[in-house]
């Protein structure tokens, strides 16, 4: 049986349900309860408990050691600050979430729940976590999101082989562990808005990691062995300290790549990134004032954002990318757009070019049939192009800001919103 009483601040539980021993699951969130029922031990068919955003203040042991047939409990949005060593009876426990509690350390006990497919300590005031935790060799995610006092990992993470996602977002992480390479099962890391200034070297033998989230640390290089993270697809490094990348063209499988608010320098030839690159991010990056020449020998690109750079020109080559359908470039010290601009016209849909110093644009231009969104405020334009009521597709046009002495009659034929 599965009874679901959601949201109704119940201070305690019907007794229905505890009268009935057949219940399999009890969802009960979103109410009152303030410790956990005693009755609870009255249910011994229960698998699944949800007791979510309650006002739990503390797990009584006795109660707790009366559940050891529960897979799943849902104690996440309460507000617990230990957890009971009994928690170690829940041998046969697969998803235990804790997420939004004020836990400032865990048991060492939590090591005993072998059975834990998923755990989920989110949004806590964790300062450490036990060695125990590698015991936990059935792991396939854990979530650590949001503990800022979090400094460090034991290096006994590095024993969970199954484990497939970590998530350690906005923690106060100095390091990843030495031994990070050992989580042959990874698939997804994600380490944003920490305070990482290096990758351990056997990141690289992270032979199934897909996503990498390394946002907003203080990196200021990548190991080399990086490359050797053959299955990647998304490498996200805004928001650090690097100001050169190494060639990253072995990340063959890659197709998102982002590198905003860096201090680059330069970038590397485009030989040197991935060949199937579909989304390259380099806004904000300030000291670059250059495209690779050769950028259009990434043919697979369809999302280019590199606005607020010091771009002053654009490489020809930019407009051999047939697959691109979002051109970012706003913030630049661009005097002109490449007449071969049409060229994209079988694929774009968004141009932005905004807070640059354009006199006109191209009439190429008006070729991009596709074009849903044009943004060219705060720029010197003194003329639109004839033709541009052709843009039937146009949704948005944005072109305040500029030293325009008219419209083109053509513009009447266009249905879009013009933006200030």
């Amino acid at each position: 049986m599965h009874v679901r009483i959601i949201n109704q601040r119940l201070k305690a539980l019907p007794e229905a349900v505890v009268a009935d021993s057949s219940v399999r699951s009890l969802q009960f969130a979103g109410n009152a309860l303030t410790t956990l029922p005693a009755a609870l031990a009255e249910l011994p068919a229960l698998t699944d408990l949800g007791l979510a955003s309650n006002e739990l203040l503390r797990l009584q042991p006795e109660v707790l050691s009366a559940l050891g047939g529960l897979r799943a409990l849902s104690l996440s949005g309460n507000q617990l600050r230990e957890l009971p060593p009994s928690i170690g009876v829940l041998r046969l426990l697969e998803t235990l979430a804790l997420g939004g509690n004020l836990l400032q350390s865990l048991p060492k006990q939590i090591g005993e729940c072998v059975g834990l497919r998923m755990l989920n300590l989110s949004e806590n005031a964790l300062q450490s976590l036990p060695a125990e935790l590698g015991a936990l060799r059935g792991l396939r995610t854990l979530r650590i999101d949001a503990n800022p006092n979090l400094e460090r990992l034991p290096d006994e993470v590095c024993d969970l082989e199954r484990l497939e996602a970590l998530s350690v977002a906005a923690c106060g992480l100095r390091e990843l562990p030495e031994r990070l390479g050992a989580l042959s099962s990874l698939s997804t890391l994600q380490a944003k808005d920490n305070r990482l200034v290096s990758l351990p070297a056997s990141t690289g033998a992270l032979k199934r990691l897909r996503t990498l989230g390394l946002s907003g640390n203080r990196l200021v290089e990548l190991p080399p062995e990086l490359n050797d993270c053959a299955a990647l697809r998304m490498l996200a490094l805004s928001a650090n300290r690097l100001r050169a990348l190494p060639p990253l063209e072995a990340l063959s499988a890659l197709d998102e790549l982002r590198l905003d608010d860096n201090p680059l320098e330069a970038l590397p030839e485009a030989a040197a990134f991935p060949p199937r690159l579909r989304v390259l991010g380099l806004s904000v990056c300030s000291g670059v004032r250059a495209l690779p020449a050769q950028l259009g020998t990434l043919t697979q690109l369809t999302q280019l954002s590199a606005g607020a750079c010091r771009l002053a020109s654009l490489p020809h080559s930019t407009c051999e990318l047939r697959a691109l359908t979002t051109l970012q470039l706003s913030g630049n010290q661009l005097v002109a757009l490449p007449d071969s601009l049409g060229l994209l016209a079988a694929s774009l849909t968004a141009l932005e070019v905004s807070d640059n110093r354009l006199a006109t644009l191209p009439d190429p231009t008006c070729n991009l049939v596709h074009l849903r969104s044009l943004r060219a405020a705060e720029n010197q334009l003194e003329r639109l192009p004839d033709s541009l009521g052709d843009l039937a597709a146009l949704r948005v046009l944005s072109i305040a800001a500029n030293r325009l002495h008219g419209l083109p009659p053509s513009i009447g034929r266009l249905s879009c919103r013009c933006l200030p």
